[in-house]
């Protein structure tokens, strides 16, 4: 209900007329609040080897992200989720998550696992959602000995779930797919003018989201659109045209995130050059 609540209030804001809606935010204007770690990062490939650090993309987005998470809530995490060390960390989830070559880390792993490694060093303080295409080709969970938690919603990645958790302050991650092969991107920005009302990002509507970039650890930004209301969102990332196949948060429990949120108002709120 929070989440409803603020994400009408913002809306309110942001229209920009009777026909036309501003979806705007960015949670790191600066570039300071991530990590930079990427899979070519020499210590990264000294602590697993070129080939396991060349399919590491999940664990090195999962890593910058738990920067995100030290630096936006200190308080909560200090710098108990990579001890100063971005590599290291890097490194320790490719083992928890079984990231090897070619496959990489399979989505149910990096869910599983990750949420594993945030309870085993700052237990109880985290919560998570998560949503994933049901129809994907590897959309079976089967992690061993593991029930796949009910937070795990089996939907199609939707546009709103995006905007609501950047919303949130919650760190978000991302699982591109095409036809053989996938990557994971950090999630930082949300920009769409939805120019008719409709809830539809059409292409020549212009969406955008801004990431942090495995592959090199910068910040870039792709286009983001879809062809009917609730489908697939589709991106330019790469030429294959790769689709979001899973999203998933972590953020603080609401009273902290709340208050966080009504502090710091629309200050998340921004409009681009």
């Amino acid at each position: 209900m929070r989440k409803l609540i603020l994400s009408i209030f913002i809306l309110c804001l942001l229209a920009a007329n009777a026909n036309a809606t501003l979806y705007d935010i960015d949670k790191d204007l600066g570039h300071v609040l991530y990590g930079k770690l990427a899979q070519n990062d020499p210590a990264l490939i000294a602590l697993v080897g070129a080939p396991v650090a060349g399919v590491a993309c999940g664990p090195v987005a999962v890593t910058n992200s738990y920067r995100y998470l030290e630096n936006q809530y200190p308080g909560v995490y200090g710098n108990n989720l990579t001890g100063g060390n971005l590599a290291q960390t890097a490194a320790t989830l490719c083992g928890l998550m079984g990231t090897v070559p070619p496959g990489g880390t399979f989505w149910d792993d990096l869910i599983w696992y990750k949420m594993n490694d945030i309870e085993s060093k700052v237990p109880g303080k985290t919560v998570y959602e998560a949503q994933r295409n049901p129809a994907w080709n590897w959309a079976i969970w089967d992690v061993p000995n593991a029930v796949e938690p009910s937070w795990v919603t089996p939907i199609l990645p939707t546009w709103q779930f995006i905007w609501n958790e950047l919303s949130d302050c919650e760190d978000l991650e991302i699982l591109l797919s095409w036809a053989d092969g996938g990557h994971y991107l950090t999630v930082k920005s949300f920009l769409w003018n939805d120019a008719n009302n409709d809830f539809i990002i059409q292409q020549a509507e212009g969406a955008t989201f801004d990431y942090i970039d495995p592959c090199n650890g910068a910040v870039a930004v792709s286009g983001l659109w879809q062809t009917a209301y609730g489908g697939i969102l589709e991106t330019d990332y790469n030429m294959y045209g790769p689709t979001i196949t899973m999203a998933v948060s972590e953020s603080i429990p609401e009273p902290y995130t709340l208050g966080l949120l009504l502090i710091g108002g629309l200050a998340l709120l921004r409009r681009r050059r």
